[in-house]
């Protein structure tokens, strides 16, 4: 799950990765945003996951 804020009424809402990716990459996607702390970053369209964090379910 991919955590994504929403500006303006700053919601918080966990999305499934695939969803997470597409959304960011809409242009008119509702003001859709990764948090600075997010263990993902954006580069291009693809939704990468930061060196250094650990994915889900890693010992």
């Amino acid at each position: 799950m991919v955590l994504l804020k929403r500006t303006g009424d700053n919601i918080e809402r966990a999305f499934e990765y695939d969803d997470a990716q597409r959304l960011l990459a809409m242009p008119n996607n509702g003001g859709w945003y990764l948090p600075e702390d997010s263990d993902y970053k954006l580069k291009g369209e693809r939704l990468l996951k930061k060196q250094g964090k650990k994915q889900d379910g890693d010992s």
